[in-house]
């Protein structure tokens, strides 16, 4: 946790704490926010102008609470500090030593020193100098870019939504062991039609590494009649996806599968930012757990059953999770007992 540590936007914006550890500063969108904030150092900066900054053309309509989920992964990172104000946020200089400032407190007293003591100037000046570490406010490598305020249209253009899809029991599993089966025996006509319908829907898919494991595990050791074969799963798994592991081999024997070596975040950050159909991903509960943590999950769509399974209930989903408030967008009763809830998340401040 930083207390007074070091903000260093004079080359790519990092951090120190302050024994000089490097402070971990998220994904990119992130880094870029507190950069434009180490700029505008001791002044409020409004809401409009950080989104207007973080993205300059077509910010998503989800901008601002991307922005409110950034400033609060920041704060922890910190240790506190960048206070909120009637629609603006504020880096405190007198907090946090900033390499600019003290390059500007150099430069000024080797001016003055540049007649009376030269090599107290020179001095001085190298040790300016050596504060640079390459371009200012780099993210290695795309540079922050600050703009003007600007009218912003009504309707803006969003970039990929992304969907975390998972089935729940009510108290909160995501499986279940002894004689459960995967829809924990519930699932009806109206169920299955709707999660094929769902499926039909051109989009991508985002696996963590043991779902897309498991999922090949439960194909291979199943018959016609297993629930693994039902025409929803086989749709979703002919979707073009993206795997997220570090493990598995980069070429597999299915040509709509790419598998990126990466973290998650900084994966489907780019994906949002480059796919041209929605994002989805069902089950990957510890992946998802962390794209919830980064702001990168649109939506989350529960297919609650009605069952409680407090002795057998296995993979808790939100074990771990940030807290979030939930805003019920679409909700509907499948086979007169089964819920699904579609809901936006927002971090509980």
């Amino acid at each position: 946790m930083v207390r007074r540590g070091r903000g260093r936007p004079l080359g790519p914006t990092e951090a120190q704490a302050d024994d000089g550890a490097p402070v971990p500063l998220g994904p990119p969108k992130q880094r870029a926010l507190l950069a434009a904030l180490m700029l505008r150092a001791g002044r409020p900066v409004r809401v409009t102008e950080l989104v207007d900054t973080l993205w300059p053309t077509d910010p998503p309509r989800s901008a601002v609470k991307n922005l409110q989920l950034y400033i609060h992964q920041l704060r922890k990172l910190l240790g506190g500090g960048l206070p909120h104000h009637h629609g603006s946020y504020q880096l405190d200089p007198c907090r946090y030593r900033l390499d600019a400032a003290e390059f500007e407190r150099l430069l000024a007293a080797a001016r003055r020193m540049a007649a009376s003591d030269p090599e107290q100037a020179r001095q001085a000046y190298r040790s300016a100098l050596d504060l640079w570490r390459g371009p200012a406010l780099t993210l290695r490598p795309a540079p922050v870019r600050v703009r003007p305020q600007r009218v912003r249209p009504k309707e803006i253009n969003m970039t990929a939504t992304y969907t975390f899809d998972v089935f729940s029991s009510l108290d909160g599993f995501g499986a279940a062991s002894g004689d459960w089966t995967g829809y924990w025996g519930k699932q009806g006509p109206e169920l299955l039609d709707h999660r094929l319908a769902l499926y039909e829907q051109e989009q991508r898919m985002v696996f963590g590494a043991h779902t897309y494991r498991l999922f090949g595990q439960l194909v291979a050791q199943s018959d016609a009649d297993s629930e693994v074969r039902d025409p929803w799963v086989t749709r979703m798994l002919n979707l073009p996806a993206t795997v997220v592991s570090t493990s598995m081999e980069a070429s597999l024997d299915a040509p709509n599968v790419t598998v990126v070596s990466g973290d998650a975040v900084d994966v489907v950050a780019r994906l949002k930012t480059e796919s041209e159909v929605p994002l989805r991903s069902h089950g990957s509960l510890s992946m998802n757990r962390s794209l919830l943590k980064a702001g990168l999950v649109d939506r989350i769509q529960v297919t609650l059953f009605p069952v409680v399974t407090g002795r057998s209930g296995r993979d808790p989903i939100f074990q771990g999770a940030e807290d979030f408030d939930l805003e019920l967008i679409e909700h509907r009763t499948l086979d007169g007992r089964t819920q699904e809830l579609i809901c936006r998340p927002a971090l509980h401040p």
